[in-house]
């Protein structure tokens, strides 16, 4: 009983291993590639919080509505190809 157990518990430790190097992975690469689009001129926004779910359904309806161009968003981040939109979202947007 005991071995099966430490398998199972070092199968499950690797697992986690490697879902975290998986995510850490995306983190880096998310940001290398937002830190190349402000570089080549896209703005960059972080809200001090999202609020509430309400307002963060609003706040992407919001987005699909009143901007020109390309946004992405990673949770409080946005990243604006119009620097005109970005200007407006943070007038609406930013408390």
């Amino acid at each position: 009983m005991g071995v099966v157990f430490a398998l199972a518990r070092n199968d499950l430790e690797e697992q986690i291993t490697t879902q975290l190097a998986k995510e850490m992975s995306e983190e880096i690469d998310r940001q290398f590639i937002w830190n190349c689009l402000a570089e080549g001129g896209w703005t960059k926004v972080v809200l001090p919080t999202l609020g509430s779910r309400e307002q963060s359904v609003d706040i992407k309806l919001w987005i699909e509505e009143c901007c020109k161009d390309e946004v992405l968003q990673s949770g409080r981040e946005f990243l604006f190809k119009n620097s005109k939109d970005a200007t407006i979202f943070i007038l609406r947007w930013y408390q």
